[in-house]
């Protein structure tokens, strides 16, 4: 297909067009419209922002899990200490 330098593809060309859509909603105000729009940048973005958010809360979850083992190791070791010493350390630690 031949085209004019400086002249794109409209979205009928495309191979895999875009699938984007919009939908008006009641809004619950009078006079206000308020309009959903649906496009596959919006849902890969979401997407990559879900999986940001997955990543850092097991990275979280993963420091969450280090922590309490070295506060159950702690407790271990304190088992024959007196009343109190050993919350305390493990306490120290698990901050």
């Amino acid at each position: 297909m031949d085209r004019l330098p400086g002249v794109g593809i409209t979205a009928q060309e495309k191979t895999n067009p875009p699938r984007t859509r919009a939908q008006e909603v009641p809004s619950g105000i009078t006079g206000m419209r308020v309009i959903i729009v649906d496009s596959n940048e919006r849902r890969d973005y979401e997407e990559a922002m879900r999986r940001k958010s997955m990543e850092r809360t097991l990275q979280a979850l993963e420091k969450l899990e280090q922590r309490v083992a070295v506060v159950s190791n702690l407790e271990r070791h304190n088992f024959g200490s007196p009343p109190g010493t050993g919350s305390a350390v493990a306490e120290r630690f698990a901050g």
